[in-house]
């Protein structure tokens, strides 16, 4: 993706051109509401944004006009939860851009120069309106408001792992047949901290301390009941919060 005229007059500053993240936001948004990609919001004040980078990279090339690098693809995902990650925590524009400036930024922002230093503050201030009315849905609102008087277990994420065979010494046994160890993570309300996604580094976290997880085995069997009973309670709340038809 091709640096903006925008982002030459601002400086060498990291992160996407404006112009590059509204079509990266636009892309995630169109993905989102076709059902190609998840954005999630764990309680942990981290979201996912779960599904194919391939898919991002070809959506978003159709906007940019012109082809999208793998790593680029990536780089805008990454930025955008970074900004999300900033909404969700502070829910406000001056206190995020003040962050940026004298944290994130603070390097390439000491170097800038007369009206550069305006134009790299609306260039933040627009990304920060991009992904608040784009991406936080009066859904997510709800969400977070529930997430944040939970009082009992949130899911975070699901890790799936392959068993290609299992050997059990004791009864003289193998199991020659592959299975998933699925891995539940999740969180609890003693261990939830103000900004668990700045423990690491504050602008590109990985994974905020507290996580807690379980693990099962299963096969194609369980799978199938799980998917069933996820299904079956999915549509009993759908069903709850559109109220009686009749």
């Amino acid at each position: 993706m091709a640096e903006s005229q925008e982002n030459a007059r601002v400086g060498a500053l990291p992160g996407l051109s404006l112009d590059d993240f509204s079509a990266a936001v636009r892309a995630l948004v169109e993905l989102r509401d076709t059902g190609k990609f998840l954005v999630f919001l764990g309680r942990r004040a981290l979201f996912r944004i779960v599904g194919s980078t391939d898919d991002f990279r070809s959506r978003l090339a159709e906007y940019r006009k012109g082809e999208v690098k793998l790593q680029d693809a990536e780089k805008a995902i990454r930025e955008i939860r970074n900004y999300c990650n900033m909404w969700r925590t502070f829910q406000d524009e001056k206190q995020i851009v003040s962050f940026l400036q004298s944290n994130v930024f603070s390097g390439a922002v000491g170097k800038l120069k007369g009206d550069a230093k305006k134009e790299f503050r609306q260039q933040q201030e627009e990304k920060i309106r991009l992904v608040s009315h784009q991406l936080f849905t009066d859904a997510m609102r709800q969400r977070l408001a529930r997430l944040e008087t939970a009082t009992s277990a949130c899911v975070e994420d699901l890790d799936a792992e392959v068993v290609r065979q299992r050997s059990d010494d004791l009864r003289g046994q193998k199991i020659p047949e592959p299975f998933l160890r699925l891995r539940l993570r999740y969180s609890v309300e003693d261990e939830c901290v103000a900004f668990p996604w700045m423990w690491s580094f504050p602008w590109n976290a990985s994974v905020p301390a507290g996580i807690r997880s379980f693990e099962l085995e299963c096969d194609e069997s369980d799978i199938d009941l799980l998917m069933t009973r996820l299904t079956e309670a999915k549509k009993v709340l759908l069903e709850t919060r559109s109220g009686p038809t009749g």
